[in-house]
Order: structure tokens, then sequence, then C-alpha cells
């Protein structure tokens, strides 16, 4: 059995999302950001009930001053990656996968270049 890389089939009919183009298909359900504002509540405890799925990240923004900790990210399950490790890096997102074994951060660069832009809200890199 062929080892599996991403938690999705890539295919060639799905379009990668364009968010600032009127002319762009919109992206499907499936893959459209979340966004439940929690309120004041342990970020511990709300972390435990993501990481049940794949991947499950936590940023944390807990500093003293609020002005600059306003938001903490919490998710699991990203529609897509990007790692490297030396020389080679590999990402792999529903539009495409790719690998390099040389220069990952030009690589790095690259995939960052290649997201959809963020619409205002709503992060994008580094939570696809």
């Amino acid at each position: 059995m062929a080892r599996r890389t991403c938690a999705f089939e890539p295919r060639l009919d799905h379009p990668k999302p364009q968010m600032f183009s009127v002319d762009a298909p919109p992206m499907p359900e499936r893959l459209r950001l979340t966004v439940r504002p929690i309120g004041r509540k342990d970020p511990i405890a709300l972390f435990r009930r993501v990481q049940r799925g794949r991947w499950p990240f936590f940023l944390d923004s807990s500093l003293s001053n609020p002005e600059l900790a306003r938001y903490s990210f919490l998710g699991s399950d990203p529609v897509g990656w990007f790692r490297s490790r030396g020389p080679r890096a590999a990402h792999a997102t529903p539009w495409g996968e790719r690998s390099t074994d040389r220069d990952p951060l030009g690589a790095l660069e690259r995939f960052i270049e290649s997201l959809p832009r963020a619409t205002a809200g709503t992060p994008s890199y580094p939570f696809l």
C-alpha cells in the first residue's frame, strides 16, 4: 500500500482558490475557515477539545499586555502543510504537492507566495 503524505486527495479539477478575485470560484465548504469567538475561556482546555483532530496546533498569545495578546489560534486538520529537514523540503495543498532536495528557504518562499491572501479578520498562512 502506498504511503499517503497528506489528509486530502489533490485533484486536477480542484482549482487554486483566489480569494481576491471576483471571477474565481468560491472556496469549497470543507476548506473554509471556521471562526468561533469564545470569550474569555481557558485556552488549554479548549485546545484539548480540538486536539482530537489530525495535526493540532495552538498559537498562544497570552502575554500580560492584552493589546499585544489579543488573539490565540487553535485548530487541527489543516488543508495543507510545509516541512523541511536539512536541504530537503516538501509541501502539499489541495491544488498540488511538491518537493525539492535543495534550497528549502526558497521553496518556503514560493509556497507562501502560492497561498491565497487572507480576507479581513481571518488568518492565512501559517494557518493553512
